[in-house]
């Protein structure tokens, strides 16, 4: 229920998106502090790849910066996190979780790295086990050790191997179909179609779907763009 959801879940006054090299600097010239009243869970939302602003330094260079440039720099920026963490003595015994919204056009599933609580490994393991970001929620509450039944499924209850079907949806705009609001109200979406991509597999699946234009198309009521 929404009742158990925000009994869970805070939201900070201060902002709810960081552009990278502001986070990063930030958290160079202050670090982090602890909190020993309970358990919780943080929730960074950086501006990641969106867009390529950043040197592989993690500093503002808009003129110069690539994709490359800037995934470098979010790996400078979670190094320094993480070894803050560390410096706090708080990294053993945290769950740590690494995702994104998406991935690019030609490859877009998601990453999902997670370091769970004492946990620890000599080299990073990989699983196909075919999860999606609903998973998100459900996995962070689960880490509390709460019962996390009603948000629905974690990563841990998906194995290697599994056939799941899974969704993707892509915006697109589609002459055939009116366009929509964006979401401000002032100007018309640059997208008014939603192409849902259904596929059970794993990446060679979604990518085979994405390939061979293998969705159904849902229209949108508004756009972000």
């Amino acid at each position: 229920s929404n009742a158990t959801y925000t009994s869970i879940v805070s939201y900070p006054e201060n902002t709810i998106l960081h552009a990278n090299y502001d986070f990063y600097n930030h958290l160079i010239e202050n670090g982090l502090t602890t909190d020993s009243s309970g358990n919780y869970f943080i929730i960074q939302h950086l501006n990641g790849t969106h867009e390529f602003t950043t040197d592989e330094n993690c500093q503002f260079d808009a003129q110069n910066a690539t994709c490359q440039s800037t995934v470098k720099g979010i790996f400078t920026m979670l190094e320094a996190y993480l070894n803050e963490l560390k410096t706090l003595g708080v990294y053993d015994d945290s769950t740590i979780i690494i995702t994104s919204d998406h991935g690019d056009v030609e490859y877009p599933q998601i990453i999902f790295f997670i370091k769970e609580k004492q946990e620890s490994h000599e080299l990073l393991n990989g699983t196909n086990a075919p999860i999606t970001l609903d998973e998100l929620v459900p996995t962070i509450v689960q880490s509390l050790d709460k019962d996390y039944s009603e948000f629905g499924y974690s990563i841990h209850d998906f194995y290697p191997d599994q056939q799941r079907e899974r969704l993707l949806y892509i915006r697109d705009y589609d002459a055939s179909y009116p366009d929509v609001p964006r979401y401000d109200g002032i100007s018309s979406g640059g997208s008014n179609v939603y192409h849902l991509y259904n596929y059970t597999g794993n990446i060679d699946d979604q990518i085979n779907a994405l390939q061979n234009y293998q969705y159904t198309t849902i229209p949108m009521v508004d756009s972000y763009f």
